[in-house]
């Protein structure tokens, strides 16, 4: 593919952003090659490294979805099978009312499970990861905690691994 570089009044050819290359001038623009725009973007390359502006290649996007777009996904299929589902907010916020410092946690349970429902006249917690990711330790503690309890407790990344895991309990069909 051959372009048109643009030629400033000293000869330095430009080609998009790419400039420093010394193009023959006589009254003509020349015609760049790709090979001339493989050795301007070259050029530009080194002497941008040379002078420590190369940019970090740009991190790799996670295309999965959303811990929160699970969430809401299992919360709205557990109610259509008829249970009662309630997304469990957890975390804490700090600030300051009427000059005095506050401190509220939004769920006294460490590890609690983003999800909690009754099933079937069973208790299910659900906690939310998104696929590849693992329950913290707390998290993994209260699930057995309501395990022992004689409660459902597991590890999702979807509905579909929920659907399962609640045929395994029997508490689907």
């Amino acid at each position: 593919m051959a372009m048109k570089p643009t030629c400033n009044d000293f000869g330095t050819a430009t080609v998009g952003k790419i400039t420093g290359i010394k193009l023959p001038v006589d009254g003509e623009q020349e015609t760049v090659t790709d090979e001339d725009i493989e050795t301007m973007l070259k050029v530009a390359r080194d002497k941008d490294a040379a002078a420590g502006r190369l940019k970090r290649k740009p991190k790799a996007v996670n295309t999965a979805p959303l811990e929160k777009d699970i969430q809401k996904a299992i919360v709205e299929y557990l109610r259509l099978v008829g249970a009662v589902a309630i997304r469990v907010n957890s975390g804490a916020i700090s600030g300051e009312h009427n000059g005095k410092k506050r401190f509220v946690r939004f769920n006294s349970e460490p590890g609690c499970s983003d999800i909690i429902a009754c099933l079937a006249g069973r208790f299910v917690a659900i906690e939310v990861k998104r696929p590849g990711k693992k329950a913290t330790d707390a998290q993994t503690s209260f699930l057995d905690s309501v395990r022992q309890a004689g409660g459902v407790a597991f590890v999702a990344d979807s509905v579909e691994v929920t659907q399962i895991s609640l045929r395994a309990e029997g508490l689907i069909s």
